[in-house]
Formats: C-alpha cells, sequence, structure tokens
C-alpha cells in the first residue's frame, strides 16, 4: 500500500473517532464543561484528562468541521512524509502541550482561569508547523506525483496556506504565520471567543517536534516504484516520512 494510502485511512479513522465522540462530549454545555479544559479544575481539583478528552471535543457543528478538513489536508500530508506513526506522536502531544498552554494562561489573563477551552485546534496546528518544519525540500513535486495529495492545492479557501506550507524555505514558516493570523484576526475582529493560548502552545510543539523528526533519506511515496528502475533516487533534507459563555473553541 502507498505511504498516502497509509496516512489517509489513519488519519480518517481519527476523524471517524472524532466525529464519534461528538455527541458524547459536546452536545451540552454540561458535557463540554466535563471533558474541556479549564485552568481552575486542573490545578484546583487535579482534573487533568481533559488534557486529551478536549482534544475529541468541540463547540458546534461550525467548529468540528472546520478542525476535521484541516486535519483531513494536513493530517495526511504529514502522515504521508514521516509515517503515521509518528503523525499521531505530533498530534497529541501537540494538543496536550496547546491545552497545556490554556491552563497556564490566566497568568496573562487572570480572567480565563474559569473559562472552559474545547477543540482539536492545538493538535491540528501542530500537524500544520511540523509540516512545515520536517517536509522534503521537494514536497510539492512528491505531492503532484501523489494520487491523493495533488489535489489538496486546489481545495477552496485552504489550498493557499497548503501552497505556503508545502513551499520551500521560509514559504513554509510563512504560511503559519498566514494560518495563524488567518484564524487569530478574524476572530478578534469579530469577538469570538478563541483559545489562541491553545493554538499557539500546539504551534509550538509541532514546530520542535518537525525539527526533530526531520532527517535526510530516502523518500518512496510509492511502493511500485521501488521495482522501476532508478527507484532508490535520492531526495535532500527528506522527513521519512460563537458566543462567549465561558466556553472557547480551540
Amino acid at each position: 500500500m502507498n505511504d498516502d494510502k497509509k496516512a489517509a485511512i489513519v488519519v480518517l479513522l481519527l476523524i471517524i473517532l472524532t466525529i464519534a465522540a461528538y455527541p458524547f462530549t459536546s452536545l451540552t454545555d454540561d458535557k463540554q464543561e466535563i471533558y474541556g479544559i479549564q485552568s481552575y479544575s486542573f490545578f484546583q481539583e487535579g482534573k487533568i484528562y481533559p488534557l486529551i478528552t478536549a482534544i475529541f471535543t468541540h463547540l458546534d457543528e461550525r467548529h468540528i468541521f472546520g478542525n476535521t478538513v484541516f486535519l483531513f489536508v494536513f493530517g495526511i500530508t504529514l502522515a504521508t512524509f514521516i509515517g503515521w506513526k509518528k503523525f499521531l506522536v505530533v498530534y497529541f502531544i501537540g494538543g496536550t502541550v496547546g491545552n497545556l498552554a490554556w491552563v497556564i494562561y490566566p497568568v496573562i489573563d487572570e480572567g480565563a482561569a474559569s473559562v472552559t477551552a474545547v477543540g482539536a485546534s492545538g493538535a491540528v496546528f501542530a500537524a500544520i508547523a511540523a509540516l512545515a518544519m520536517a517536509k522534503p525540500k521537494n514536497a510539492a513535486d512528491i505531492a503532484e506525483k501523489s494520487e491523493i495529495l495533488k489535489f489538496f492545492s486546489y481545495v477552496p479557501w485552504l489550498g493557499l496556506i497548503y501552497t505556503l506550507i508545502m513551499g520551500e524555505g521560509i514559504l513554509g514558516f510563512l504560511g503559519i504565520i498566514f494560518y495563524f493570523l488567518f484564524v487569530t484576526i478574524p476572530d478578534l475582529i469579530l469577538g469570538v471567543a478563541t483559545a489562541h493560548a491553545a493554538h499557539f502552545g500546539g504551534m509550538l510543539a509541532g514546530l520542535i517536534l518537525g525539527i526533530l523528526f526531520k532527517f535526510k533519506g530516502d523518500f518512496e511515496g510509492d511502493e511500485n516504484a521501488k521495482n522501476k528502475e532508478g527507484a532508490g533516487k535520492k531526495y535532500e533534507d527528506i522527513m521519512p516520512v460563537h458566543d462567549y459563555n465561558d466556553i472557547v473553541k480551540t
């Protein structure tokens, strides 16, 4: 099975799990309070399980749709380059670090101590940041030859971010900044309650993991090519690759 197909299966299973969890974690404010991450309950009550469960809790259908779309595109791409096991490491460590960033955020804004944050955006930010740092230099060329990745740059609205992230050199980092600003500025203008501290924490974790996972080697994006002449061609720098109701989205 090709690397991109393996990646697609794993990411789709993760998306299915996220959607399946939605009725149990997210349909009421009470459930969101239970499974979301909050600084006060984390430190005062020792409630630590939301570091994980908050990743599978969302504010509403629009929130979960946005996160899963970005997870689909960038998650499959990252898992194609680094393998599905390392992708899951990035995703869950990024989500956890993002949630930890939210619980310490009251050091800056005391009013956030009793606000519950929900969502997978910290984990998604981590995947995007890791991809920008760890992708092979010829990532765009590899994507064009992939049966799956070649379509992502044409996705409306998201395609520009994808193209930047997949670009060489500084373009990838600019893609991260563009995405962060693209998400953050409209929220600030519209007054949407969003836990940007979790976004930043996930992004930072993804940058570090992306650098750690980056290495030189052979990239075999198509197993069929392994039996063809010249299939061992080496690539440079490859990574084998709403309303404010005291609940905010990440």
